[in-house]
């Protein structure tokens, strides 16, 4: 993919994953932050893969699904066994799995190795179904303004880090991902209501402004998270149609995203039935 004017070779330059299905569905959820084994969206998450992640369809996990989740950790494994039990089930199935790394999991090659369907992704992955290009990121790159985060972003995706998180002790690397979350946390509200009027006008303004560019480039559909804001806008040029939603925040709005050929770009609701 060709870095694009006015943004920062690391949004880009990674390798893009790119794959191409017909007659099957993208179900796109992120930005759950599950905090433990007993946190009731860890269940619901379960619940939502289990009934709509069948044969061919595609299941992309758009980052931080966890509120920490670095490398792999033998105590986090055991945690979230039945996370992991799900995933291989369902990849054994038919079912595509793709994770894009956020900004509270990374450094999960070594977490998913013993399940081969799970491809994990840094930045971005890209899906088709028919005709339709969809594309889906975790959105922490997308607003370039965002100094603090990226340089936080690039410490906590160094080398230093990924070595830490394959020799030290579990302990030790759940604390500096706490400490990781913590900060992330600090840089950016958990819900966008407490913004500002005119600093969730920019911020659409940028996440919109990133998903034209992406229909520009010849996707119908664009997903983002990391800034759990429920929106969305429909594009309109030349008689081409696209459409982008972010997934928003599902502690508090309860839905996720999916893509298929008779909906288009629609959410759905993330609930116990």
């Amino acid at each position: 993919m060709k870095q694009q004017p006015g943004r920062t070779a690391e949004a880009f330059s990674t390798r893009n994953f790119s794959v191409t299905f017909v007659d099957m569905k993208v179900v796109v959820i992120s930005d759950i932050h599950i905090r433990d084994e007993q946190d009731p969206l860890y269940h619901l998450l379960l619940k939502m893969i289990l009934k709509e992640a069948n044969s061919g369809d595609v299941l992309v996990l758009a980052g931080d699904i966890f509120d920490f989740l670095v490398g792999r950790q033998p105590t986090l494994m055991a945690r979230y066994e039945g996370f992991f039990r799900l995933l291989r089930e369902k990849c054994e199935a038919g079912v595509r799995v793709t994770y894009i790394e956020g900004n509270h999991d990374f450094h999960l090659e070594s977490s998913f190795k013993e399940i081969p369907g799970v491809s994990i992704q840094p930045v971005e992955a890209e899906f088709q179904i028919g005709l339709k290009k969809i594309y889906v990121a975790h959105g922490d790159l997308v607003d370039q303004e965002d100094h603090g985060y990226l340089f936080l972003r690039r410490f906590f995706r160094s080398v230093f880090i990924k070595w830490a998180a394959l020799v030290l002790p579990s302990p030790v690397v759940e604390w500096i991902g706490n400490r990781s979350s913590r900060a992330s946390s600090n840089l950016k509200p958990r819900i966008p209501t407490t913004l500002s009027e005119a600093r969730l006008e920019k911020l659409r303004s940028i996440y919109r402004g990133f998903a034209r560019e992406k229909f520009h480039d010849g996707f119908d559909a664009v997903v983002l998270g990391h800034c759990h804001d429920l929106d969305g806008a429909n594009f309109i040029e030349e008689g081409r149609m696209g459409s982008y939603l972010n997934v928003g925040y599902p502690r508090s709005h309860h839905s996720y995203v999916v893509f298929d050929d008779v909906n288009g770009l629609h959410r759905r609701a993330l609930h116990s039935d």
